[in-house]
């Protein structure tokens, strides 16, 4: 569930009480703006360990298209916000039909500009 940093923090603590999460992951420079939060504050900048330095045996994932794979808060703009779960499988169609319309090239990138809390993010 991604969590805006720019947002109010009413907005976030109000999301955070509504779904409880074991673990927030974040930031090294961001962990003040969660002093209220009860689970364990994973900084990515500095808990997880960089790519090189992993172990390097692939595991298989277990999941399944139908598994939830985001939840998203509306605006609340006609009553509270409401999480909303995305499924696996929704993400993926998405990405099918973005690359088999708009295909890459190899010398070519994208510049992806969009909050994090928006389903296009995803």
């Amino acid at each position: 569930m991604p969590l805006d940093p720019n947002f109010p923090q009413e907005r976030l603590r109000f999301i955070l009480d509504e779904i409880p999460m074991p673990v927030l992951v974040s930031r090294l420079s961001l962990r003040q703006q969660w002093p209220d939060y009860a689970g364990h504050v994973l900084c990515v900048d500095e808990d997880i360990p960089r790519h090189d330095e992993a172990e390097n045996d692939p595991q298989r994932s277990r999941v399944d298209p139908a598994h939830p794979a985001y939840i998203l808060f509306t605006s609340g703009s006609t009553a509270r916000p409401k999480g909303v779960v995305g499924l696996h499988r929704g993400a993926l169609n998405r990405l099918r039909w973005m690359w088999q319309t708009y295909p890459f090239t190899d010398d070519e990138m994208c510049a992806h500009k969009t909050s994090l809390n928006f389903v296009d993010s995803v």
